[in-house]
C-alpha cells in the first residue's frame, strides 16, 4: 500500500482485511489449536479465582516454573494433554469435551436417530447432570469436580 492510498479509507480496510485473512491453512488450525487449549486454562483459572489460588501455587502442584505456566497461559505454548491431566488431577476436576456445532448447540451427529433414542439420551442428559439449558438450547459448563488425593 502507497502512502497516498492511506487517505482512502476503502483501500485501508482492503489492506487491513487481506492481513487479517491471508493465513495458510496450517496457520489456521495452529491458531486453533492454541484456543483449545486456552479453553482449559481458562476454565481453570475460573477455578482458582473461585478459590483465591496464585498461578505461582498452581505451578509448584504442577511441578513446572511459574515462567512455564506464564508461557501456557500466555499462548506462547501449546496445552499438551499431559498438561491437561496435571491441570484436572492439581485442581480435582474432570474436563469433559462436548461436541457442538457452530451455533452452540450439542451436535448429535449425522445420523438420523429414533425419536425414542433421541428422546432416552436427553433424558439421561439431565439425570447424569449434563446440565442442558433447554430455554437457551446451550449446554452449561461442563466441569466436574470431585475428591482428589492432590486436594
Amino acid at each position: 500500500m502507497s502512502p497516498k492510498n492511506l487517505k482512502d479509507p476503502k483501500a485501508v480496510k482492503a489492506a487491513f482485511v487481506k492481513v487479517l485473512n491471508d493465513f495458510s491453512e496450517e496457520e489456521l488450525l495452529e491458531m486453533e489449536a492454541l484456543a483449545i487449549g486456552h479453553t482449559y486454562l481458562s476454565e481453570a483459572q475460573r477455578i482458582m479465582d473461585e478459590r483465591g489460588m496464585l498461578r505461582k501455587e498452581l505451578a509448584e502442584k504442577m511441578k513446572v516454573s511459574a515462567s512455564f505456566l506464564t508461557q501456557l497461559f500466555r499462548g506462547d505454548r501449546p496445552v499438551s494433554d499431559y498438561h491437561k491431566a496435571q491441570l484436572q488431577r492439581v485442581l480435582g476436576v474432570r474436563f469433559e469435551v462436548q461436541a457442538l456445532d457452530t451455533e452452540g448447540r450439542l451436535a448429535m451427529g449425522e445420523f438420523n436417530y429414533p425419536e425414542v433414542v433421541e428422546e432416552n439420551y436427553m433424558q439421561a442428559w439431565f439425570k447424569v447432570g449434563g446440565g442442558f439449558d433447554a430455554a437457551k438450547n446451550d449446554p452449561a459448563p461442563k466441569v466436574h469436580y470431585y475428591e482428589s488425593a492432590a486436594s
